[in-house]
């Protein structure tokens, strides 16, 4: 019984990366580009 919830977890673990991917990329990569890009943007159209 506790080697089939060890081998459980493990499994788990496993598939926990795939599953954070999709809201990384989704959230956290556009805000990412916001706080980086942004200014760079501004500061490009501004001395044109």
């Amino acid at each position: 019984m506790r080697e089939r919830r060890r081998q459980s977890a493990k499994a788990e673990a496993l598939r926990a990366p795939v599953k954070i991917v999709f809201p990384l990329v989704l959230f956290i990569f556009p805000a990412l580009f916001v706080i980086v890009l942004l200014p760079t943007l501004l500061f490009l159209l501004k001395n044109m």
